[in-house]
């Protein structure tokens, strides 16, 4: 087990939902306003967009830690520690392009939303990563939890982006 896969497998999953929100930007035309890191009104449409950003991201996050898991969960160790340390690398590796992404377009973002970001990617990474990799008992389903990261997700965003 390697903590720089997982930190690729996090990069991947960042590009993935990269390409999706691309592609859904087509849709939505006021997700092109947010990525340029403007401030538009919050309207529906731009909850949408906010919501189906949210989506795209929290999905593709659990997707990839679930083909982690299959992959890799023979080497894996039950520990919590270990799910935590892997959940923190993994959203480190998906905040790592979204943060380059918004340096790179050179937006106004206060340095607080970066920092927020990667703590959003982090801790919604390791809830996956203990849910998927512990062997302890699950009280929520992955329904809940995949349910409970878009809406810690969109609740971010409507915060950052609109304001």
């Amino acid at each position: 087990m390697s903590f720089i896969t997982i930190i690729l497998f996090g990069g991947l999953a960042a590009s993935f939902s990269l390409i999706i929100e691309i592609l859904t930007s087509v849709l939505f035309p006021v997700s092109q306003t947010i990525a340029l890191g403007l401030s538009p009104a919050l309207s529906f449409t731009t909850f949408l967009a906010f919501l189906s950003i949210a989506g795209i991201e929290e999905l593709s996050k659990y997707i990839f830690l679930r083909q982690y898991a299959k992959r890799f969960l023979s080497d894996f160790p039950s520990a919590i520690t270990k799910s935590v340390l892997l959940g923190i690398s993994f959203g480190l590796g998906f905040a790592a392009l979204e943060i380059f992404l918004i340096w790179y377009n050179l937006t106004r973002l206060p340095l607080w939303a970066l920092f927020g970001s990667a703590g959003l990617h982090i801790f919604t990474s390791v809830v996956f990563t203990v849910f998927l990799f512990s062997v302890a008992q699950k009280r929520f389903t992955r329904e809940t939890l995949i349910a409970l990261a878009i809406f810690s997700h969109l609740l971010y965003n409507v915060l950052v982006f609109s304001q």
